[in-house]
């Protein structure tokens, strides 16, 4: 974010500097002008005694008309409003910071000049919204315009007036070449990306866009702004980190150059980057030969840690254990068995598996399994399994006396009832007395832990899970989940909050609210105490008007090691804006998509309206538009085995239209 505003900064400093030459600017959402005369306004006049602006344009050579008159804000309110008004025209959230907008008013106040106001017109919504900038959005595009600005007193006498360069939007040739990549590195953590590009002007910033896979659809990621200029002071280097990606994935990235006006240049070329090595794919476990029922040859067994990034499954026989092996088919990617029709009767052979990937590329070779079987009955499970701290680990042993044991497997579950997971790799049998200690750096359950234990007798035949052996909680608790994605919005008589669902979470019990006005110091717990798990809400009615307001939530655990603070929002009011529906859930059913959300303020709002995007679509879509005094709606137009997204916007009684509400996302499954 700071560097973001590094870059912008310094961009609209070279921009303001040539204003008498070049105060006009072609963007992507209208044509931007630089007000070159000091801050004034009814309330607050400059030192010449203007109050305001008048702002007039025409086609070169042609007539003036006026585009309208401007002052900078004369009060708080005003200056938010003018902020919210002009929220649109952000090129993203990295270029904004609606918390500056009281920092911006007190500075305002105190030294009334744009060099010292600078620092927060990087956000385009507040350069705005000072009169700093001004917009045209109603030219037409691809037509040259030219503007006057000039200084009005009072009286709407003009004191000093400057005209600007002529100027056409958007500026389709503000970069001259398309990003080139020169370094493609990936991992099973994160993707590296280097573009390069050469262009008489820096961009500000870069679009990034991926796509999972080779079936996938592109989609936009975020902005990126690592960028630096070689020695080559016409080349600039954009380095990119990709830290979201999944391990044994394929990825698809390019990226789109942007001005700080919006404007856009040619895509870059696509690359791949793999978050895998061939070697590191992991080799089927559990692997087993046996007599193919009902037929004559051998069927082959296993299980798949994962199918992604492998393209097929490569089998290998030979008759001799260290003798040569050969290829006698290959198994689909996701099948976890094979049938060996060639293999004669009485007769032993060994077997391999190999995985290839999607280049073709041979992953390890599997332990060698023998197609032999004399046993086909299950042994007996282990006996007399404990469970016991060895210093900050667990050390798990038990007994067997059977005979012809190949080894074992150790399970956990967490408390007494949930499923057993393993734990443990194949643990090869070598004693009457067996133990295994588990490392696990994870074992933060509040419930404590059960083991038990199998064991494979030499046919690979394994027995039932052991009788379990408990260990009380001994760890340290685990730090609290943190409450996320807190919001707040108009409630019916005050502020509606809401945050992430957090019931499922092993060991919460519920939340504390915490609130103060803004400027008061230490928050304070709301009256009403602790809410329940399942309460991720909460409204709050005592309020006084005009005053901004902060919350913040924490998560309470049945140990009592609660969770530090949410992030704090702030929420002021008797701000008579339109305020942003909050709260949208949505659910799958029969019938469609159920959307609900909370009530909005009937005298604020008139209606809401409800979108909806297909994933990897080009546009959203207006489903259909509610009354102020509902809160729900039913999408019956889904198709199957398609994903989407909605959102809600709020109209005004007076007509104007919210920012868009938080989405939530469905699988039309």
């Amino acid at each position: 974010m700071k560097r973001v505003a590094i870059i912008l900064l310094a961009v609209f400093a070279t921009l303001f500097s040539n204003a008498q030459n070049k105060a006009a600017f072609g963007g992507i959402n209208g044509i931007y002008v630089f007000n070159p005369f000091d801050p004034a306004s009814p309330k607050k006049p400059n030192a010449k005694g203007a109050v305001k602006y008048k702002l007039e344009r025409r086609e070169t050579g042609g007539t003036w008309q006026s585009v309208g008159t401007y002052n900078c804000p004369v009060s708080e309110s005003e200056l938010t409003n003018n902020y919210h008004k002009n929220y649109r025209f952000v090129l993203g959230k990295e270029f904004t910071n609606p918390n500056n907008i009281l920092r911006l008013w007190q500075e305002y106040n105190k030294t009334p000049r744009w060099d010292s106001l600078a620092f927060f017109f990087y956000d385009r919504a507040a350069a705005l919204a000072m009169c700093y900038q001004f917009i045209d959005t109603i030219a037409r595009t691809g037509v040259s315009y030219e503007y006057q600005i000039s200084e009005l007193d009072k009286s709407d006498k003009v004191l000093t007036s400057l005209t600007t360069n002529a100027v056409s939007y958007p500026n389709n040739n503000v970069f001259t070449s398309a990003p080139k990549s020169s370094s493609v590195e990936g991992s099973q953590t994160q993707a590296y990306i280097v573009w390069n590009q050469e262009n008489t002007s820096r961009p500000v910033f870069y679009r990034i866009y991926r796509k999972n896979g080779i079936q996938g659809e592109f989609e936009f990621l975020q902005n990126a702004s690592n960028i630096s200029r070689g020695t080559n002071s016409d080349k600039f280097t954009l380095e990119y980190r990709d830290r979201s990606v999944g391990a044994n994935q394929m990825y698809f990235y390019y990226a789109v150059p942007c001005d700080g006006f919006g404007n856009t240049g040619k895509a870059s070329d696509t690359v791949l980057v793999k978050t895998y090595e061939t070697k590191d794919i992991l080799t089927p476990q559990y692997f087993i030969a046996e007599k193919l029922p009902g037929k004559r040859g051998v069927l082959l067994k296993w299980r798949l840690n994962t199918s992604q990034s492998v393209a097929g499954i490569e089998v290998f026989r030979s008759e001799n254990y260290d003798g040569t092996f050969s290829k006698i088919g290959v198994a689909a990617e996701s099948d976890t068995s094979y049938s060996d029709l060639t293999a004669a009767p009485a007769k032993i052979y060994y077997y391999y598996l190999q995985m290839i990937d999607r280049f073709q590329h041979t992953s390890v070779r599997t332990p060698r399994t023998s197609a032999l079987f004399e046993d086909t009955r299950a042994p007996r499970a282990p006996r007399y399994v404990t469970a016991g701290m060895q210093g900050d680990k667990v050390k798990i042993q038990w007994t067997t006396a059977d005979k012809e044991i190949a080894g074992y497997y150790v399970y956990r579950s967490l408390g007494h009832d949930s499923a057993y997971k393993l734990i443990s790799d194949f643990i090869p049998a070598k004693d009457s007395v067996t133990s295994y200690v588990d490392e696990s750096n994870d074992l933060k359950s509040e419930y404590g832990y059960s083991y038990a234990v199998t064991q494979e007798n030499t046919s690979h035949v394994a027995s039932k899970h052991s009788y379990p052996a408990y260990l009380p909680s001994q760890m340290k608790a685990s730090e609290a989940p943190l409450a996320m994605h807190l919001q707040v919005g108009a409630g019916k008589q005050g502020a509606m909050l809401f945050w992430d669902n957090m019931q499922n979470m092993n060991g919460v019990i519920g939340y504390m609210v915490y609130k103060r006005k803004k400027g008061d110091g230490e928050m304070k717990p709301v009256s009403e105490g602790m809410l329940s798990a399942s309460r991720n809400f909460y409204a709050d009615t005592l309020l006084e008007l005009g005053n901004v307001y902060e919350y913040a939530v924490q998560t309470m655990m049945v140990s009592g090691n609660n969770s530090a603070m949410s992030d704090v929002v702030s929420y002021t009011y008797g701000d008579l804006s339109v305020v942003i529906p909050v709260g949208l859930t949505a659910a799958y059913g029969e019938t469609g998509v159920e959307l609900n959300w909370t009530e909005v303020d009937k005298k604020r709002v008139k209606e809401v309206q409800v979108y909806r995007a297909e994933r990897g679509g080009t546009g959203a879509l207006k489903l259909g538009t509610v009354a102020n005094d509902k809160s729900q709606y039913m999408d019956m137009t889904t198709t199957a085995g398609k994903a989407y997204y909605y959102y809600l916007v709020a109209i005004g009684t007076d007509g104007t239209e919210s920012d868009k509400s938080d989405a939530v996302f469905v699988n039309a499954e």
